[in-house]
């Protein structure tokens, strides 16, 4: 599978870096994450996927509606990726860092409002995805939502994605 983003996003500002937490990293974010109760409850019943990302654009949390976004059962699956990863962008198989590493990415929607969340504003974007399977091609168009989140634990950005495809 093969994915093309375009998007209406004029923010360029930079790309991400390619450090990483390690996945044991990771799962000791989620559990301080999942110590605040009141944080995991809204995020689960806020309407759309919403998941909180880490400093380095992994995802360390995501509520169930995510979870089948992305038809993902298990989300051991998807903790610790970025969400172009997940999205299946063909540019974050480009580089072996991954989602928002590779040349243009400074310029993705996704990419974009994370950064600008990151710089401590609330932000939205919109974003097409072109996904080709085989001969099949698929138009997905989704809301971004991205907003920080301080917590005791640390700093976070808040994503939501909204299909919007018809």
């Amino acid at each position: 599978m093969a994915t093309v983003a375009t998007t209406r996003s004029t923010f360029s500002k930079r790309r991400t870096s390619p450090v990483r937490c390690s996945k044991e990293s990771i799962r000791q974010e989620a559990s301080r994450i999942e110590r605040l109760s009141h944080l995991r409850r809204v995020i689960e019943v806020m309407p759309g996927a919403w998941a909180i990302l880490n400093r380095h654009r992994q995802v360390v949390f995501a509520n169930r509606t995510f979870s089948g976004l992305l038809d993902m059962a298990n989300d051991n699956l998807f903790v610790g990726l970025r969400i172009g990863e997940l999205l299946g962008c063909q540019s974050s198989t480009l580089r072996r860092t991954g989602c928002g590493t590779a040349p243009g990415c400074d310029k993705c929607a996704v990419s974009t409002t994370v950064d600008r969340a990151f710089d401590g504003e609330e932000t939205r974007d919109d974003c097409k995805l072109r996904i080709v399977n085989g001969s099949q091609q698929v138009i997905r168009n989704y809301h971004i939502n991205a907003r920080p989140v301080e917590t005791r634990v640390g700093r976070y950005v808040l994503l939501s994605l909204l299909e919007v495809s018809s």
